[in-house]
């Protein structure tokens, strides 16, 4: 047997701690393992927020709030061995989280950036400013401002995206506070890649 093992983990995960929880238990965690004669053993290993160590897989445990990234190995009857890693992100449900999701684009090609949020629970309002390279991204437009009530191109500050600046302000117009599930978008960015092709623009939150 010259083959080592094959291990897949399970895609990263991204989860909030239920109220006044500093952690999470999860379950579903297993590794998918094959090998073209016999598996003796898998052990896992996590580092980060969470440090743990056992057999088999890590499902059931408690997840700390922050990111994990958990390790599994496997082995062989030859003693050949192979690994996977994977992250488990546990956000703090009393804490509002922004999201930009990367893209990747060639030159002339548009480009559309989700704005994202974990944890919006009784929002009354929010502001924050979003900056980019202007010189390797183009701002086009903003679209997809259906989330929120009240949220239309008005709260939208664009007078200076030619220079890689937009400022975003949004109030409950009814001041009960609105909630949104896990990952909510909250707008896209619409942009043209105007840069060379080994170019990359840090696209974020400032304030």
């Amino acid at each position: 047997d010259t083959a080592p093992p094959i291990v897949v983990c399970p895609s990263d995960i991204t989860i909030a701690a239920p109220n006044g929880s500093s952690s999470i238990v999860l379950n579903d965690l297993d590794p998918t393992v094959n090998d073209n004669c016999a598996i003796t053993g898998v052990v896992y290993n996590s580092s980060g927020a969470t440090i743990l160590n056992g057999i088999n897989d890590i499902s059931g445990q408690p997840f700390n709030i922050g990111n994990t990234t958990i390790v599994y190995t496997a082995t062989d009857v030859a003693g050949l061995t192979s690994s996977c890693n994977f992250d488990i992100l546990v956000l703090n449900s009393g804490v509002l989280t922004l999201n930009l999701t990367p893209q990747n684009a060639s030159c002339g090609e548009s480009m559309v950036i989700p704005v994202s949020v974990d944890n919006f629970t009784d929002i009354n309002s929010l502001q924050f400013t979003i900056t980019w390279d202007e010189n390797i991204i183009d701002f086009n437009s903003v679209s997809n401002i259906i989330a929120l009530q009240g949220l239309n191109n008005a709260n939208f500050g664009i007078t200076q995206v030619n220079n890689g600046i937009i400022s975003f302000s949004w109030s409950d117009p009814d001041l009960t506070g609105e909630s949104l599930p896990l990952g909510s978008v909250l707008f896209n960015l619409n942009f043209t890649v105007i840069g060379n092709s080994l170019d990359a623009s840090n696209i974020n939150f400032v304030n």
